[in-house]
């Protein structure tokens, strides 16, 4: 995957060029398909995806209920950041809203390159926060619309 790329992205804005070079190394291009999985929630989490291209949903389905989107990824936007964190499963299921492509890195490689770069690692880390921080608060919000519309639905006393 070409370098410049991974580059032009915000969560790799002044990466060293050498730590670029390996990201580009592990990185690859996957295909999003409108209506088409990338992952199902509870599938083993392997891959952090970085959107390039198109729009993603992240849906949670809770035990007791129907699939609720919980955020919106456009182009830029990082989801599947369980792999990262080293998570056995993805917490949430992403679904292709509009067609586009992401880059595919396995969580395991990005967290070594993290390791063995530690100034890299720690600009990567910051940013990561900074877009799981953004996604929780989209999260609260979702919920509380849900709930607010499940009040709304219940017979006056």
């Amino acid at each position: 995957m070409p370098q410049g790329a991974l580059g032009q992205l915000d969560l790799f804005a002044d990466i060293d060029r050498s730590d670029l070079r390996l990201l580009a190394e592990m990185a690859r291009f996957v295909s999003i398909r409108p209506g088409k999985q990338v992952f199902a929630q509870g599938d083993p989490a392997i891959h952090l995806y970085i959107l390039v291209e198109g729009q993603v949903a992240i849906r949670y389905r809770p035990f007791d209920g129907d699939p609720l989107t919980v955020s919106t990824i456009a182009p830029g936007g990082v989801f599947g950041w369980s792999a990262f964190l080293a998570r056995m499963t993805y917490t949430s299921s992403a679904i292709g809203e509009q067609a586009g492509r992401a880059l595919a890195v396995a969580g395991i490689d990005f967290r070594a390159l993290c390791e063995e770069h530690p100034r890299t690692g720690i600009l990567i880390v910051e940013r990561l926060a900074d877009v799981i921080a953004g996604r929780l608060t989209g999260t609260r919000q979702a919920i509380l619309d849900m709930l607010n519309r499940g009040v709304a639905a219940l017979p006056a006393a």
